[in-house]
């Protein structure tokens, strides 16, 4: 290998090297950080969704992309936060609460102290718990013109998938849909 081949790998390194170093770390920055913004009710039950905050990408002319996924409330509420996955998700939770943390849900909506609290649980437990989403969704805000539109998206129910991978025509923002939060969270002034 040449110099200018060492040169680059010296780079690489250091860059990898200091990214890890950093208090976030090489792994968290690689990692999803599932944020709650709202539910949907079915025949099959409650599910909670999530978006991705570290793969939301800005576009130019106000668009913004992200990936989403929604959770059964059962397969939640099965996990023991004190005892499964050696009670990460419990610490990682209180960590929060002591760091004052506030989910950006609160952009979006008015809540009370004891919601916070089962929001940070709710978004710990998709972080850390590997539990087969409902639905996941990638999805496109046009934030200057109040639009949203679906990407792709995968629903399984009961037992059947369906998926389309092809993007959808771009609706108005409902106020009575999820779409509406993540709007109000990911489409505010910078």
């Amino acid at each position: 290998m040449g110099s200018k081949g060492w040169l680059i790998v010296g780079i690489l390194a250091a860059t990898l090297s200091s990214v890890a170093c950093d208090s976030t770390g090489l792994a968290e920055a690689l990692s999803p950080d599932w944020k709650f913004y709202g539910g949907v009710s079915s025949p099959n039950g409650q599910s909670w969704c999530f978006y991705d905050a570290n793969a939301v990408v800005r576009e130019p002319a106000d668009l913004v992309r992200l990936a989403a996924k929604c959770l059964p409330q059962a397969d939640m509420d099965r996990i023991n936060i004190e005892q499964d996955f050696a009670g990460k998700i419990a610490r990682e939770a209180a960590r929060k609460r002591r760091g004052r943390y506030t989910p950006p849900y609160a952009l979006a909506e008015t809540m009370e102290k004891g919601q916070a609290a089962d929001i940070v649980r709710l978004e710990e437990i998709a972080d850390v718990a590997n539990i087969e989403p409902r639905v996941k969704l990638s999805y496109e805000l046009d934030c200057g013109k109040n639009l949203g539109r679906e990407l792709s998206v995968y629903v399984q129910v009961n037992g059947t998938v369906r998926s389309v991978d092809k993007p959808g025509e771009w609706k108005a923002i409902s106020p009575e849909a999820n779409s509406v939060r993540l709007f109000k969270i990911l489409c505010r002034p910078r």
